[in-house]
């Protein structure tokens, strides 16, 4: 397995992207496009927006980055980090639903901690939906605690009374 980290990605690393969060675009197309009868052309136009939002919100701020764990030359699992004040806001873990339960999504866990340790001490944030309870012991076996009841979007601000928020922490 190997650790693949992109401050940037070219158009073939994107569509590896989207092919990661397939299975959760699919699931999405509903919310964000409810009147779109076509799943096909619903997800084309959330991996569309996905993408341009990548290119011209996330990888151009400094310390963005996106984290991909790789087996045998196929992405497995990822998570972007944002880094804010003294921390890195954690979102989107996936790892695609036919290769869950492998341990995928703690090996890039602990490998992205240890890579960051590298750098200096290491505050992640994290929002966990409470009824999650696989990303819930995912994040515990990595060594996160809830840090609050409420999860916090650190980007906007906004609280989710539906996640925890979750930290780890190493100085």
């Amino acid at each position: 397995m190997m650790l693949l980290v992109f401050e940037t990605m070219n158009d073939m690393q994107l569509q590896q992207l989207m092919k990661l969060y397939e299975d959760g675009n699919r699931i999405n197309v509903p919310l964000a496009f409810p009147d779109c009868t076509d799943t096909e052309e619903g997800l084309r136009k959330i991996e569309e927006g996905f993408t341009q939002w990548l290119r011209d919100d996330f990888f151009p701020k400094e310390e963005n980055t996106y984290y991909v764990l790789e087996e045998e030359g196929q992405w497995v699992s990822t998570f972007r980090l944002t880094k804010i004040d003294d921390f890195y806001f954690l979102e989107a873990l996936h790892t695609p639903v036919a290769l869950r339960r492998r341990g995928y999504a703690k090996k890039l866990m602990n490998e992205v901690i240890q890579y960051l340790k590298q750098r200096g001490s290491v505050i992640l944030r994290d929002n966990v939906r409470k009824d999650n309870e696989a990303s819930l012991a995912v994040h515990r076996q990595c060594g996160f605690t809830i840090e609050q009841e409420d999860g916090i979007d650190y980007l906007d601000g906004q609280t989710y009374p539906k996640c925890y928020g979750l930290i780890y922490e190493e100085k």
